[in-house]
């Protein structure tokens, strides 16, 4: 898939996955205090979904988008400390 084909960036896998990190990571926040097992698994996806998502962006040929990925990467990476 190349920018010609589709370029509306927000919907490429990559960046899919890394909206489910951030609501991951709201969610672990969010059960920190009432159900650390909930907590902890929204946790752990998330973080494992870190590694995935670089993976996902080489197998679909999504790694042109490079104006959005510092600022949202970083706010993700965020979140999820």
């Amino acid at each position: 898939m190349t920018i010609a084909e589709h370029d509306n960036v927000f919907i490429f896998v990559p960046n899919l996955i890394g909206y489910a990190r951030i609501v991951l990571a709201l969610i672990a926040f969010w059960f920190m205090s009432t159900n650390y097992v909930i907590s902890g698994w929204c946790y752990v996806t998330s973080a494992l979904l870190d590694a995935v998502d670089g993976q996902a962006a080489r197998a679909f040929n999504q790694t042109h988008c490079k104006h959005l990925s510092p600022p949202y990467w970083l706010s993700a990476d965020i979140v999820e400390l």
